[in-house]
Formats: structure tokens, C-alpha cells, sequence
């Protein structure tokens, strides 16, 4: 079965701000589906919010289970989440990410696909937090799949693992905080691996699954 296929990826950040807008152009393709990584960095606590993603005015389904919140440099509060949208319009429209408050800093990342399940896009949604040099989190997948993972951390920069194709990263910010979003060919379980400059770094990372159409398009050719 043919897993989703990579059409193109792209990003932006802004400071001291309640919302962040960026163009992304999605392919022609067939079956297409758009994932959004966005995250953010708060100097006060527990008071920032993802409140919703849009493309093109259409709003993208939070990853039951994505969103990942903590607490950096002691002070700043950090948070991460995975958004999809199945059938996105083609072209060049605009993702409008909005906070509830205005924040320190916004990252907006995106990736879009073909070959993605119009039905059921997203798999279970794994979410890990810690303090090492290495940020990492566990996605349960398959063959056909492609896992996807978004990554906040305290670092002056980074790099993802050979095994991931990095689709974006996002610096710049208060307290050298960086975002950064990756993707993997499937396979039964697939850890996403990220390593940052600083000797320790505070990090929050979200990933999940994307799964393919080749089901749905070998239930309809046998029809």
C-alpha cells in the first residue's frame, strides 16, 4: 500500500504577538491532507493557549492528545501540538495561527502530503518532556504511515537523527528557545530523535502518525 507522499514544507515565526500568519502552498495532488506544528513561548505561566489553526479559513482538528505544555528556563512557559486538515485547497493560502494572549514568541510550521487517508488521517498521538541532549518521543505506526513530529527546546540549535527528514526550524526567540518539525517512514513503532548545542536542554516534543489512502484506494479499485 503507498504511504503519504511529501509535497512541501513552510514556516515562520513572530515575536511579541496574539497571532501569526504565513502562506503555504499545497500541491494539486490527490487525497491531500496538512499538518501544522505550532508552538509557542509565554514569560507568564500557565497563561498562554493555543486557541485554533486555520488554512485558507478552514479550521485544522487538533491530534487528540498532542498538545504538550512545560516550563523552560525556569520561567518560560513553552507548548507544542500537531494540527490536521484533510482535502486542503491547492495553492497559496495562509495558515493563521491564534494564541489566547500575546505571547514572547510564535512558531508556525507546516508540511502538507498526498496520499493521505481522507477518512482517518491521524494516528495515536505520543508526547514526552524532559531535560537531556537529546529529545525524543515514540510514535506508534505502520509501513504504509509517515510519523510526524514537532519539537520545542531550549537550545541555540539542533538537528534532527539521520532517520528523520527535517521539514522546518524556527530560532530567534527569547532564551535561545527553537522549534523544529521532522517526519519518518513509518514502521511498527518510530523514534523521533532530536539533538540540541547546549550541553543540558529543556525540551517538549508531539508527534503522531499519518496514515496513507492505499486502503481506501484498494477498497475502491476492487469495487
Amino acid at each position: 500500500m503507498p504511504s503519504p507522499v511529501f509535497d512541501v514544507a513552510a514556516s515562520s515565526i513572530i515575536g511579541a504577538a496574539s497571532s501569526l500568519t504565513y502562506s503555504h502552498t499545497v500541491g494539486s495532488g490527490g487525497n491531500r491532507g496538512l499538518r501544522c506544528g505550532p508552538a509557542y513561548l509565554d514569560a507568564v505561566a500557565g497563561a498562554a493557549a493555543i486557541s485554533s489553526v486555520t488554512y485558507n479559513g478552514v479550521a485544522l482538528t487538533l491530534v487528540a492528545g498532542s498538545l504538550q505544555t512545560a516550563v523552560v528556563v525556569a520561567t518560560y512557559d513553552v507548548g507544542i501540538a500537531n494540527y490536521i486538515l484533510v482535502n486542503p485547497d491547492s495553492g497559496a493560502n495562509n495558515v493563521v495561527i491564534t494564541m489566547s494572549e500575546s505571547c514572547d514568541a510564535i512558531y508556525g510550521g507546516s508540511d502538507s502530503w498526498t496520499v493521505v487517508d481522507q477518512n482517518n488521517p491521524a494516528g495515536t498521538a505520543a508526547i514526552a518532556t524532559g531535560t537531556s541532549t537529546t529529545p525524543s518521543v515514540n510514535v506508534a505506526s505502520a509501513t504504509e504511515e509517515v510519523a510526524l513530529a514537532a519539537v520545542v527546546a531550549y537550545s541555540e540549535a539542533g538537528a534532527f537523527a539521520s532517520g528523520d527528514t527535517e521539514r522546518w526550524e524556527l530560532g530567534d526567540a527569547p532564551g535561545n528557545v527553537i522549534s523544529a518539525g521532522s517526519s519518518q517512514i513509518g514502521a511498527a513503532s518510530v523514534t523521533m530523535d532530536w539533538s540540541g548545542s547546549l550541553d543540558t536542554i529543556e525540551w517538549v516534543t508531539s508527534g503522531f502518525s499519518l496514515k496513507g489512502a492505499g486502503a481506501q484506494i484498494a477498497w475502491i479499485t476492487a469495487r
